[in-house]
């Protein structure tokens, strides 16, 4: 799936798998527990990069290796960074359960008596 950076500094796009897999998710949640448990900014960033890093299928974005090791270390990375951890956060939230307690939703599982 195709994102386009809203950063202005690192115009372009990068691509994310349509859903990841639990190897892929534990990657993820390692290196954003780790940057939780820190109390410094650079040290959290630090964690934020990796965690980004091992999701990022592609990137295409200015000013970027095709397969970065690392991302800048400014103001503006830093926004590069949320807005991805934004995304895989929405990715991994994202519930498609149907609640069969909510009005008219179907399987209706409600005690009714005809």
């Amino acid at each position: 799936m195709q994102h386009i950076s809203p950063v202005k500094t690192y115009p372009g796009y990068i691509v994310l798998p349509d859903y990841f897999g639990w190897e892929e998710l534990d990657a993820w949640d390692e290196h954003m527990a780790k940057a939780a448990e820190e109390e410094r900014w650079a040290a959290q960033k630090k964690h934020h990069e990796h965690a980004a890093l091992a999701v990022v299928q592609e990137w295409h974005i200015e000013g970027l290796p095709e397969r970065p090791d690392k991302l800048p270390a400014n103001k503006a990375g830093a926004k590069l960074m949320g807005w991805i951890i934004g995304i895989v956060s929405m990715m991994i939230n994202k519930d498609d359960l149907v609640d069969p307690f909510l009005s008219g939703a179907s399987g209706d599982t409600s005690n009714s008596q005809t």
